[in-house]
């Protein structure tokens, strides 16, 4: 039994074919954060919520892929490890510009987010290689 429980909600309608992969997203994250207890919430959601929120907290006006929300460590059971916010419709976007079916991009995002949590950062041209090296990787083996 993994020690991060692992929320998965849809504040945006994906289609009934990816609310079936919610099992598998939830089981990225785990794979990515294999020491981590608390909660994570995977939430997807629109392009204005993905906008406010990168406005509101990393202080840029445009719609982005993921953002990732560290939370302190706490020892209390339960307590949130993190939150990750994936957008839809930038998902799309991606996944037809990259030719790779939209749960293969959500997957990928997922991963993303969970390495963020992790402490990974994309800030660099390596990094963000490294970052996406690694999140390939673990899709591998799921």
């Amino acid at each position: 039994m993994s020690r991060l429980a692992v929320s998965v909600v849809f504040k945006a309608d994906p289609g009934a074919a990816l609310r079936r992969r919610k099992a598998l997203l939830a089981r990225a994250v785990r794979k990515a954060l294999p020491r981590a207890r608390g909660e994570v919430n995977l939430v997807f959601v629109g392009g204005p919520e993905i906008i406010r929120l990168n406005r509101s907290f990393i202080g840029k006006s445009h719609r982005t892929d993921v953002i990732a929300f560290n939370y302190p460590p706490c020892p209390a059971p339960g307590t949130p490890f993190g939150d990750i916010f994936v957008c839809l419709p930038q998902a799309r976007q991606q996944a037809r510009e990259l030719g790779h079916p939209l749960d293969r991009e959500l997957l990928l995002l997922s991963l993303h987010g969970a390495l963020h949590l992790a402490g990974m950062d994309d800030d660099t041209a390596a990094r963000r290689a490294a970052m996406h090296r690694k999140a390939e990787k673990l899709a591998s083996l799921l």
